[in-house]
């Protein structure tokens, strides 16, 4: 009898193991959880909690851009008319990602220390607090990794 009921247990409990449901990703706002290859998806302008959609351009859209775990980035657009790229630097800290092209004058500001608005480990939402002629707004651009 003994044995009927610890078999009985055992079959129970294995069943409940293997049918427990796999724990949420973890999505660390860090440099090496973001690093990866991405597409920008989306920009907006908020304005007064307003959203204006920003129309990216074809070669916008088919960029990739490469955060590379050792703080370089890489941008390089692709189609037969789109020339643009750039390299530079990026890191991640309290929760705010900066991002920088490398020029032979020195250094241009892509992102500046933008917030971390949201990150899923597939969309990176980030936002930089603008003022255009003495409205301020928030500008806001999703990633998609690749």
């Amino acid at each position: 009898m003994m044995k009927k009921i610890f078999l009985a247990a055992l079959v129970i409990s294995s069943a409940m193991i293997s049918c427990k449901k796999d724990s949420d990703p973890v999505c660390e706002k860090s440099v090496g959880g973001i690093a990866g290859s991405y597409k920008l998806t989306k920009e907006e302008l908020v304005v007064s909690g307003t959203p204006s959609p920003i129309t990216l351009t074809p070669c916008v859209q088919g960029a990739i851009i490469r955060l590379n775990a050792d703080k370089t980035v890489t941008y390089t657009e692709s189609g037969s008319s789109c020339t643009d790229s750039f390299t530079g630097v990026w890191d991640v800290v309290n929760n705010k990602i900066s991002i920088s092209e490398t020029t032979s004058g020195g250094s241009v500001v892509v992102y500046d220390n933008a917030a971390i608005d949201s990150w899923n480990c597939t969309d990176l939402v980030v936002s930089e607090d603008v003022n255009i002629s003495g409205t301020s707004g928030k500008y806001v651009t999703t990633f998609t990794k690749q």
